[in-house]
């Protein structure tokens, strides 16, 4: 998924996948709730823009409908957690396979809806050290990850599980959107886990 910013260390990388084909779903309200949440919870777009997550669009039209597949990256820096050795990254990439609109009637009133098959890949991590100053420093470089391991083991997990805790609430958000009731098409993406091993 991407390439990962910084110089620094990952941790605790988990993945989370969800499947989507079986009803109408409005892709709009989906797309403004996934900004407007990572905006208040105070992740910002990787790079040079502050106002847009997007790393890469891909759109085309076929017979039956659009494909399109868009790329988000964003992190969370020293004002959430308080501390510049610690960055909460989530990277998501949607791919939606025929696209079409179509209108139902619900409650007797005729809504505008989307049809198609919509995948959301999902990935959270801590970024320890995101600038390099602790691989750098004369002291601490020579025994790096015995540090992180030993002096700052209860921080490290205690961020790891924060990073964690914010993708499942937007994982937990984007299945309330598209009212995703029963389990058969989540898909639970198992990874060892990347980096110090938290």
């Amino acid at each position: 998924m991407g390439i990962r910013p910084g110089s620094g260390t990952v941790i605790g990388e988990i993945r989370l996948d969800l499947r989507h084909k079986k009803s109408a779903f409005k892709m709009i309200p989906i797309y403004e709730m996934m900004h407007e949440w990572l905006m208040d919870e105070g992740y910002k777009p990787e790079g040079p823009s502050d106002t847009f997550y997007e790393k890469y669009y891909w759109q085309s039209t076929n017979q039956r409908g659009k494909d399109i597949w868009y790329w988000w990256r964003s992190f969370a820096g020293e004002e959430k957690t308080m501390s510049k050795y610690f960055e909460y990254h989530i990277d998501m990439e949607i791919q939606i396979l025929g696209l079409n609109d179509t209108e139902i009637v619900i409650n007797d009133k005729k809504e505008k809806m989307n049809l198609g098959e919509v995948n959301f890949n999902l990935k959270g991590y801590l970024l320890f050290d995101p600038k390099g100053e602790l691989k750098k420093h004369p002291f601490v470089a020579f025994f790096y990850e015995t540090f992180a391991k030993r002096w700052l083991r209860d921080q490290i997990i205690m961020h790891r599980d924060k990073v964690r805790e914010d993708l499942y609430k937007l994982y937990g958000m984007i299945k309330v959107y598209l009212e995703h009731t029963t389990s058969e098409e989540e898909f639970p993406n198992y990874h060892p886990e990347k980096g110090i091993g938290y």
